[in-house]
């Protein structure tokens, strides 16, 4: 029994101490920060890093749907501001909003914002999101939460319109 407990001990320091080792730095190493791990540079992104976010790539707007998009911004913003000082935060309000200031009911959407994955708070995330298409190439997005109201002209993308799935 004696035998096997000191192997035992001497198996544990050696995988403890393995862990110890640490490379030593050449003039020509990456900088690290002080935590060990590699600080990365502006533009540092892996090799597949456009492939992998091409989805997210959103048109220009042409000079016309800027100009609309726009326009659309200006007259929502007010009323949006309004929305939120009632303390009306909801999807359907948010709507009713943008469709009483014109916007055809298929090009307008209008959702709960997501709980992020790290919420513990027993209710979700009060506020809504948005999204206006417009014309060929644009889009009015935005959310209405207490803090604040969030109205951004943008171009529409191809693989999901104007509104960005939520991912994480």
């Amino acid at each position: 029994m004696r035998v096997t407990t000191g192997l035992l001990a001497a198996g544990v320091v050696l995988i403890a101490g393995a862990g110890c080792a640490r490379p030593t730095a050449t003039p020509s190493a990456t900088p690290s920060s002080s935590a060990g791990t590699p600080t990365h540079r502006p533009g540092d992104q892996p090799s597949n890093y456009a492939d992998n976010n091409r989805w997210k790539q959103r048109q220009e707007l042409s000079a016309a749907d800027r100009s609309l998009a726009e326009d659309v911004a200006a007259r929502i913003r007010p009323q949006l501001d309004r929305l939120r000082a009632t303390g009306d935060l909801s999807p359907g309000s948010v709507r009713d909003v943008l469709l009483g200031a014109g916007m055809a009911p298929a090009d307008v959407v209008a959702l709960p914002i997501p709980t992020p994955w790290w919420w513990t708070a027993p209710q979700p995330p009060a506020g809504a999101l948005f999204a206006i298409h417009i014309g060929q190439t644009g889009c009015v997005v935005g959310d209405l939460r207490p803090e604040r109201v969030l109205v951004e002209v943008k171009g529409v993308a191809a693989e999901f319109g104007c509104l960005e799935p939520v991912t994480h």
